[in-house]
């Protein structure tokens, strides 16, 4: 068992996904969206790319490796507010929404090893 947990700096980046595309596994699980939402990270436009962005690189070297794909458990101040008050930035209601979305696109174009 490998954990790369990042203990609140979860932030998709690259150099990460290139890590555990090097890493021997069986499976491998990802939880994102709680830590780039606290600190407004990322915003509607760049999450759901970087997330892509993320599972194709990890892809490039498990294929075939189950891959389940976790969206935020409840936080209650950032449920349905904003971490800053615009419109590109999100909830975790959206994020949420996101994530599924990103998976669902994903396994429509093949990758019936992702899961969320």
């Amino acid at each position: 068992l490998t954990n790369l947990g990042f203990g609140g700096e979860c932030m998709l980046d690259p150099v990460v996904a290139r890590v555990i595309r090097d890493t021997p596994c069986d499976c491998i699980t990802l939880k994102v969206g709680i830590n780039i939402i606290c600190v407004a990270a990322l915003t509607a436009r760049s999450f759901p790319a970087a997330l892509i962005g993320f599972i194709q690189t990890v892809r490039d070297g498990h294929p075939n490796a189950p891959l389940v794909v976790v969206s935020p458990i409840w936080f209650r101040p950032l449920e349905s507010n904003k971490p800053v008050s615009a419109p590109q930035f999100l909830t975790l209601v959206e994020v949420r929404g996101h994530v599924k979305r990103v998976v669902e696109t994903l396994r429509q174009r093949g990758d019936t090893q992702l899961f969320y």
